[in-house]
């Protein structure tokens, strides 16, 4: 549940030499908010980000009325073409620390949310096509997860279920091991 920025900054700070990494943002980069500008990260976290995080959620549930969108700005967190050049700075930074590393991608899946299902089939395209362009794999979670009944793959609107997150896991074996060439 981290945006691609915080992802670009855990890539940066890696102290060791991955042979494989596992990419997969899109959920919360696509998250249409008001005054998408203003975030607050999860990582580095913190107690005080924690407390920041949950009021800020809170003013943003309160401004969602049909009169404060008319005059507040509304937008996902991180738009496509910024997450576009998010994920291929992720990319190089990996690089550096390991030239040769594998990469597995994997696409958000569906949420019960409309809106943003359909910015997220748009930052899947960008994966799929960072996942060809630089050798790697791809995983469609939308197909995986969809194959479940509705109810199996939800928690919430938003988080999916442990049976869902299994069925992705399981899913994800032959194409880590085919990475991998074990």
């Amino acid at each position: 549940m981290n945006t691609s920025r915080e992802g670009l900054l855990k890539a940066s700070h890696l102290t060791h030499h991955p042979d494989i990494a596992l990419l997969s943002f899109g959920l919360v980069d696509a998250w249409t908010t008001t005054i998408p500008s203003i975030y607050i990260s999860y990582y580095p976290d913190s107690y005080y980000k924690r407390r920041s995080r949950k009021l800020l959620k809170s003013i943003k549930k309160k401004l969602r009325s049909p009169v404060f969108r008319k005059y507040l700005p509304t937008g996902v967190v991180v738009s496509e073409h910024e997450f576009q050049r998010n994920i291929e700075k992720i990319i190089s930074t990996l690089k550096i620390k390991n030239p040769n590393i594998k990469l597995l991608f994997w696409g958000a899946p569906p949420v019960e949310d409309e809106p943003r299902n359909t910015h997220l089939v748009s930052y899947n395209r960008i994966l799929r096509d960072s996942a060809k362009k630089h050798k790697g794999e791809y995983i469609n979670t939308r197909e995986i997860v969809c194959q479940l009944s509705r109810n199996e793959m939800f928690d919430d609107p938003v988080h999916l279920s442990q049976k869902a997150c299994n069925h992705i896991a399981q899913s994800m074996l032959p194409f880590a091991l085919n990475l991998l060439k074990l």
